[in-house]
């Protein structure tokens, strides 16, 4: 390669790596935490279904993570040896979660837009739910 060459590579590389949109960084977070079957508490969805909701403050959301990082969320039922990422669909329930700045919201309901009944199924019994935040 010449020194021309090189001197032009060497420039391209530069101007490249120093446009190039820098990745959301300074947070990474991962947590399990257990979400017990009485923590599940009626909600409604903004389609009027009844469902189950669990609310939980997560300080670890900061704005920045709100505005350039995400939250990815995975839910391991009981007698399972692997977690599932969310959303999912499972014995006929769909289950979802969303945040905002310091909070992360758990949801289940129907995914054919009828109620869930009048409890939760029994596989949310010992649930354990990872949240990884980056």
């Amino acid at each position: 390669m010449t020194f021309r060459l090189r001197v032009v590579a060497c420039i391209a590389a530069l101007l490249v790596s120093g446009c190039a949109q820098q990745p959301h960084s300074g947070h990474s977070f991962s947590t399990v935490i257990p979400v017990a079957l009485s923590d599940w508490k009626p909600g409604t969805n903004t389609a009027g279904q009844t469902g189950f909701v669990v609310d939980l403050p997560m300080p670890q959301i900061d704005q920045s993570v709100v505005d350039g990082g995400g939250v990815a969320v995975y839910y391991r039922f009981k007698g399972s040896d692997r977690f599932e990422p969310l959303p999912l669909v499972f014995n006929g329930v769909i289950y979802h979660a969303y945040h905002s700045k310091g909070m992360l919201w758990l949801r289940m309901f129907s995914p054919s837009g009828g109620n869930l009944g009048a409890k939760p199924p029994p596989e949310v019994t010992d649930l354990e739910a990872k949240v990884v935040i980056f």
